[in-house]
């Protein structure tokens, strides 16, 4: 908000008369075929700390959904746990360049992503991403791409699957076998495909390969 980009951002709206909207969390747009609600900001006094009023979207396309939250950092998410909100989603954006004050353990089990993305410099002088925030991501077994060492990356959405290409080679989909998304109710021992009749109440989602290391069972119904 302090940098030349901005004000340059602010010079172009005032020049062009462009409507400027300050969104609310809650507020939802559509953006073509997808659409977007923004989870923050809350409702809360972080004092002098800008990066926890940062403006955070769940983006959602057909059965995909993406997280980007900005520079947020710890004492934001849990608060953004805590809200209810919904914040799972396939792929997180990892807040503050993976700093090792963003990325908390509730943060990252509440949204429980497939992939990860780490926007940052090859050897910035923030020393990010952080060992620590690194550490936490493989703990809950998240893919994790970072631009420091695959260049750009592009993330591509059908609705259904989700690919990511870096420096243009292809890497697996989501669907691929071992990082297919599957479903566990809130105390139940298997796991379903998505619209499984089993499939009630409060449950969540999980890569294959991760609810077979936890110890769940195929469901002998919807055999995923």
């Amino acid at each position: 908000y302090s940098s030349k980009t901005y004000d340059n951002l602010l010079k172009l709206v005032k020049k062009e008369g462009i409507k400027k909207t300050l969104p609310a969390a809650g507020d939802t747009y559509k953006l073509g075929d997808a659409s977007f609600t923004f989870v923050t900001p809350l409702d809360k006094d972080y004092g002098d700390n800008v990066n926890n009023y940062s403006l955070g979207i769940r983006l959602t396309n057909g059965k995909n959904s993406f997280l980007f939250t900005g520079d947020l950092e710890e004492e934001a998410e849990k608060d953004l746990v805590a809200s209810g909100r919904e914040i799972e989603a396939d792929v997180l954006k990892v807040n503050h360049h993976g700093s090792s004050t963003s990325s908390c353990a509730e943060f990252l089990r509440a949204v429980d992503p497939v992939y990860a993305v780490i926007s940052v410099g090859k050897g910035n002088s923030y020393g990010h991403p952080a060992a620590a925030t690194l550490a936490s991501l493989e703990d809950e077994d998240v893919q994790t791409y970072r631009t420091d060492l695959s260049g750009t990356i592009v993330i591509t959405s059908d609705g259904k699957n989700v690919s990511v290409k870096t420096e243009g080679k292809q890497a697996s989909k989501i669907t691929d076998k071992n990082n297919q998304l599957v479903y566990i109710t809130e105390k139940g021992t298997k796991y379903h495909r998505e619209g499984c009749k089993y499939l009630k109440g409060k449950y969540r989602s999980l890569s294959l390969k991760k609810a077979k290391e936890e110890g769940y069972e195929p469901c002998s119904v919807c055999k995923p």
